[in-house]
């Protein structure tokens, strides 16, 4: 149940996250933090980080080590900051082996340092350790030890002093360091084993040369906080740095502004408003309104949702129905150096400038053209495309990109040029119905090339039948030398009804292929000596080998057996596995509404700001664990 409700709670609002975590039971809380595998949104995590109770902080702990959730090291530093005996712990149960293990315990026993200048280590760590010492006949290299000797506490550097003989100079000096910062002078002299016989470094007139320790053996921290991977920056901040990223030209620092974007839209510390109103390019503030992918972070979703119902409310507003002004501002986003909120106030005024490659582009931003396409109602973006005004360029670039929405799609099918079809063709996102006719309106051999290079990403019917219309001639001759032996193969089998062009493609795609594709080649031969006959195969091997002593042992054992048996058994060991399931969007029902996301939505209409109604969601999942969201959200929105 509780993973249901966190997975749910990805979607929720920023700012009702900790209300509803602060009124969740602790135990459920720590139990949530453990089934997410510390994979938590950022506002839960900073919440459970600064305030949360010791065990959900504890269980982010364990998950921090394990290198699960967002920043593990940088987690690890904010949970020491708190100073929570039961989150200390946690770092005493896992193996020192582990770096960042070994740097939590150095920094709990000795750099973590409290109000009066010492470190500060938890009750249950300190009976953890000395029972660790007493448990031991003898001291043993081992990791325990020297921490225990680093530690910045009297009581547990006194607790192996009856293991005094055993301890290096290195160890026996940081113990003396410790006990006299700590007052304890003379309880260093009295513990001879420390300093007697250790050489001049400890030892004058027979007693601690304490000053001349520090000398030799350095006591300082090595402890360095890491710092957050991206920082969620305040409105402020972000407009400083808007700057660094003003023109597409520099595309890493428009990659550094894009995820400080993502990071502050994730924490809560700048709205989608905010967002559009200072980030430029029109372009990468475009990109934000799709999240990265299938390897999104949590509340990456409904933040890209939040810009997706922000920018669209504005394109409504300022757009409106009209085609022209949105042909116009999709002419120009690649282009456009202001806001969105600039290019959409008065799009027909924007500086025209010469088109902007999409290679060009920065990651994310490529994309930004068939964002703002697909928030046009599907009759005005149709007409936009239709219009002579709205650039080529644009829309041969929006065809071979995402997402692909009914107008793009039916306009580039239609009406579109050579090179558009192409990119439509080529484009993975595009559906096999889409395909389909696109085939059925063009005889273009390249478009046709574009499917068969996709042959593992689409449908049977949809592969066969370019194979079944592409010409067999050099140019698919160069196309098939180019591939691997499965697809060349695949390829044909198709194109098997003129033997003798197959045997002209074997002739020059087989010596392209590497040298430890025997299978490949294997298969190749029992194709062909099922087309033309076993002959063909020993022909075109001592063409190819230039010699029967070079000749595959596979072909020379059918020679001798004087038929195709040896290729064949060959053959079997070599497969061409196709995949399953194809993905649902080959149906073409996304391209309608390729940017709605239901469930955020209804999180949106029904449970912002109601941390109430969330808390009121969390009991009935309780209740009826698998319950559809959707009507977990409908049943929370009765609430008053």
């Amino acid at each position: 149940m509780l993973l249901r409700f966190f997975r749910l709670l990805e979607s929720a609002r920023p700012a009702d996250i900790p209300a509803v975590l602060a009124a969740l039971p602790e135990a459920d809380l720590a139990e949530a933090v453990t089934a997410m595998e510390g994979r938590l949104t950022r506002v839960a995590r900073d919440h459970i980080l600064a305030r949360g109770p010791s065990s959900a902080l504890a269980a982010l702990a364990r998950q921090a080590i394990r290198g699960r959730g967002e920043d593990p090291d940088w987690i690890i530093d904010r949970v020491l900051t708190r100073f929570d005996p039961e989150a200390d712990e946690v770092f005493f149960t896992f193996s020192s082996a582990d770096p960042r293990v070994h740097r939590a315990r150095r920094a709990i026993l000795r750099d973590r340092q409290g109000p009066d200048g010492h470190a500060v280590v938890a009750p249950g760590v300190r009976r953890r350790l000395l029972a660790l010492t007493k448990s031991q006949s003898r001291l043993k290299r081992d990791d325990w030890w020297d921490e225990i000797a680093d530690a910045d506490d009297p009581k547990l550097v006194l607790a192996l002093m009856s293991h005094v003989a055993w301890l290096t100079e290195r160890q026996a000096a940081r113990i003396i360091a410790t006990l006299d910062a700590h007052g304890l002078r003379d309880v260093a002299r009295r513990h001879r084993g420390l300093w007697e016989g250790r050489g001049s470094a400890f030892s004058r007139l027979g007693f601690p040369r304490f000053n001349n320790l520090s000398w030799v053996y350095t006591f300082g921290s090595d402890f360095t906080p890491v710092q957050e991977s991206m920082e969620a920056v305040s409105v402020d901040q972000y407009r400083e740095l808007v700057g660094e990223a003003a023109s597409l030209k520099s595309p890493q620092a428009a990659h550094r502004l894009r995820v400080l974007a993502w990071a502050a839209l994730r924490a809560g510390t700048m709205s989608p408003a905010e967002v559009l109103e200072h980030t430029r390019p029109a372009a990468l503030a475009m990109s934000l309104a799709v999240s990265d992918g299938g390897g999104h972070l949590p509340g990456e979703q409904r933040a890209a949702d939040d810009m997706r119902f922000c920018i669209a409310g504005y394109a409504a507003e300022w757009l409106a129905d009209d085609p022209d002004r949105w042909g116009q501002a999709f002419s120009r986003m690649y282009t456009y150096k202001g806001t969105i909120l600039e290019l959409f106030a008065k799009p027909d005024s924007a500086v025209r400038y010469h088109f902007v490659s999409v290679e060009a582009l920065p990651d994310g931003a490529r994309e930004a053209a068939n964002i703002l396409l697909a928030l046009a109602p599907a009759d005005v973006a149709a007409r936009a495309l239709a219009d002579p005004a709205t650039w080529d360029e644009t829309i041969t670039a929006a065809a071979g990109l995402t997402p692909l929405c009914r107008a793009l799609v039916d306009h580039v099918v239609a009406d579109g040029t050579l090179q558009q079809r192409r990119e439509l063709a080529a484009n993975g996102a595009t559906p096999d119905p889409v395909l389909a006719r696109l085939m059925d309106e063009s005889a273009d051999p390249h478009l046709l090339l574009r499917i068969m290079g996709r042959a593992t990403a689409v449908g049977r019917e949809i592969i066969e039948r370019a194979y079944a219309l592409a010409p067999r001639d050099d140019q698919v001759m160069r196309w098939i030398s180019g591939q691997d032996p499965a697809e060349a193969l695949d390829a044909l089998r198709h194109m098997a009804e003129d033997p003798a062009w197959v045997l002209s493609v074997l002739r020059v795609t087989i010596p392209r292929w590497r040298a430890d594709a025997q299978r490949g080649r294997m298969a190749a031969y029992a194709l062909l000596a099922e087309l033309i006959g076993v002959e063909a195969v020993w022909a075109l091997e001592v063409e190819l080998a230039g010699s029967l002593e070079a000749m595959a042992p596979r072909v020379r054992e059918s020679m001798a057996a004087g038929d195709a048996e040896p290729l064949i058994e060959a053959a079997r060991e070599f497969s061409v596995q196709w995949p399953r399931n194809l993905p649902s969007w080959r149906d073409g029902i996304d391209l309608d509404h390729p940017l709605d996301r239901p469930l955020e939505n209804l999180v949106r209409t029904h449970l912002d700001g109601r941390p109430d109604r969330w808390l009121h969601l969390a009991a009935l999942l309780q209740a009826t664990p698998d319950a559809r969201y959707e009507d977990l959200i409908a049943e929370a929105a009765r609430l008053p």
